[in-house]
């Protein structure tokens, strides 16, 4: 099985388990989708949330909206890992 490298952007673990893992991926233009997307998400009423975000190489801020929000709304979550 080949492995790829990934550089670890952000990680937060609370060590608690979740009933929801929450996938999105990033790629090029999607500044207005990834922070909708990542709203939707916040407002769900599950309580015990794991995020996973994968961004593919942007060229655009996209990395860096999403780096963002992550900051501002990590406590709603139980375990973050934000790979690139």
């Amino acid at each position: 099985m080949k492995t790829y490298p990934y550089r670890l952007i952000w990680s937060q673990d609370s060590c608690t388990l979740s009933q929801v893992t929450v996938c999105i991926s990033l790629y090029n233009n999607c500044r207005e989708y990834v922070v909708e997307a990542l709203q939707s998400v916040h407002q769900q009423t599950q309580t015990s949330l794991d995020l996973v975000m994968v961004e593919d190489g942007s060229t655009d801020d996209s990395l860096d909206v999403a780096k963002a929000w992550i900051t501002e709304h990590a406590h709603r979550f139980n375990r973050i890992r934000f790979v690139q």
